[in-house]
């Protein structure tokens, strides 16, 4: 960078900026939980339970008097609003049907072009070689990963904001 003309001072003042700045992206990812629900909440409820209940699809997985009941209540308004575009825990189950026409399903734990593992039902981690039975991957998220990349930031915005309205 060139130089600028500057006094001591006004070079003081810059550093003090650039070093605010340095700690405020630092520590971006630690919102704080007291996070002010209006500086998210900036979408229309209504428009988000329409888009819910109609092009969005959500009622094929989700509903707000089952799954989603009083979901506000259950997370911080930044956590909900993660929650809602970044689910957490474990989706993708895996049937794992045997030569002799048995199935076993449960949670994937492993799986390349060799084998395949699972917990089954009584939670035993079951092992198979893949050329030995048929696999059917079962991913409960690839609606969201598939409707991501379609929402605009406005139906997020009014998603957030009917999610909100659940408590």
């Amino acid at each position: 960078m060139p130089a600028i003309p500057a006094t001591d001072e006004q070079v003081a003042d810059i550093a003090a900026f650039l070093h605010g700045q340095v700690a405020e992206a630092s520590n971006s990812a630690d919102v704080p939980q007291g996070y002010p629900v209006k500086r998210l909440l900036t979408g229309n409820a209504e428009a988000g339970k329409a888009y819910f209940h109609g092009a969005g699809g959500c009622t094929n997985c989700h509903s707000p008097t089952g799954d989603l009941a009083e979901i506000a209540n259950k997370y911080s308004p930044i956590e909900l609003e993660a929650q809602m575009l970044y689910p957490e825990g474990k989706f993708t189950t895996v049937v794992v049907t045997l030569p002799s026409g048995e199935k076993i399903a449960g949670p994937l734990v492993h799986i390349d072009e060799f084998s395949v593992a699972l917990h089954d039902a009584s939670g035993e981690y079951r092992s198979f070689a893949r050329d030995r039975v048929k696999t059917e991957i079962q991913d409960r998220l690839a609606a969201h990963r598939n409707l991501l990349d379609k929402l605009t930031q406005s139906e997020i915005h009014n998603l957030f904001a009917y999610l909100q309205s659940l408590n």
